[in-house]
């Protein structure tokens, strides 16, 4: 892989940019990200609604994530996707990304983050936790969890 120059950035990318990049990595959704959503659908709500946070190893897109911070009356944020290719994983590249996420949301004056997390997908959960999200409920196969932002830096 060479020397790695991950750089990362608060940055809004093409919608082709995100299906290509969902396609590319749809094997590291659990479950795979086809089998639960239309990948061109979904590639088109986050970048007209998400914003965007990006990790790039030159000009490649290595990891990404998509939140909506729309909701100014309750000032929750919503992380609807985060994602790492497989050959960086376990480089700190999400956490990385979840610390532009936090850095945002308390930028911009929101109150938490909300996510969902499969619940066979235990590594992940154990990374929100250790990040502090909480279990808030369970719903079908899934666990939403809550970051407070109002609290101190992680």
């Amino acid at each position: 892989m060479g020397k790695l120059r991950i750089k990362f950035s608060q940055k809004q990318i093409s919608e082709s940019t995100i299906f290509n990049y969902l396609t590319k990595n749809q094997d590291i959704f659990i479950p795979r990200l086809d089998t639960s959503v239309n990948i061109r659908n979904y590639a088109l709500k986050l970048h007209k609604h998400a914003v965007h946070f990006c990790a790039f190893d030159k000009d490649m897109l290595v990891g990404f994530a998509a939140c909506y911070f729309n909701d100014g009356l309750s000032k929750t944020g919503f992380l609807s996707s985060i994602s790492v290719s497989s050959r960086y994983q376990g480089l700190g590249v999400m956490k990385n990304l979840l610390n532009l996420i936090i850095g945002y949301g308390r930028e911009n004056g929101f109150r938490r983050i909300r996510l969902e997390v499969r619940l066979e997908n235990k590594s992940v959960s154990a990374i929100y936790k250790k990040y502090g999200f909480v279990g808030l409920a369970k719903n079908n196969d899934c666990l939403l969890m809550e970051l407070e932002l109002l609290r101190d830096s992680i």
